[in-house]
């Protein structure tokens, strides 16, 4: 996702503070940052990640770390990737919108022009296909939140 009207340092907070909720799984990832020509940064990339998955750390194959989704894909099976799943992003946007209410954030699903268009657009990316046309499936059908 592109984040703008909040710093690299609050994003991080913002994640530090949702990961409450996820055991402490979450850490931020910032990416390319756009700055202005006075050096300030103007945009930049985000993703949230997981701190423990599961792998190699003696999680039942069909248990989920805290914040982790499932695979899409119904034909090998819902295994577990290393993502977050869908509430992760939303309990990490609540909190980045608690920041700054007019940022500005660009995903895959939507574009959110401040808080009230991320609480207007937000519930219905929850119900967007993900996986394959024969098997689709939703977002918040691949974890256990």
């Amino acid at each position: 996702m592109i984040v703008s009207g909040i710093s690299p340092v609050q994003f991080a907070q913002a994640v530090e503070k949702a990961g409450v909720l996820y055991a402490d799984n979450l850490k931020p990832h910032i990416g390319r940052e756009y700055t202005r020509q006075d050096g300030t940064v103007n945009r930049f990339h985000a993703r949230v990640l997981l701190k423990e998955t599961g792998f190699g750390q003696g999680l039942p194959k069909d248990e989920l770390a805290p914040g982790q989704k499932r695979s899409a894909n119904v034909m090998s099976g819902q295994r577990r990737v290393a993502a977050v799943c869908w509430h992760v992003y939303r309990d990490v946007l609540v909190e980045v919108f608690n920041i700054n209410p007019d940022a500005k954030v660009k995903t895959a699903y939507a574009k959110y022009y401040g808080k009230q268009a991320f609480y207007d657009l937000f519930p219905q990316t929850a119900y967007l296909p993900i996986g394959s046309m024969v098997y689709p499936m939703t977002p918040v059908e691949c974890c256990d939140c």
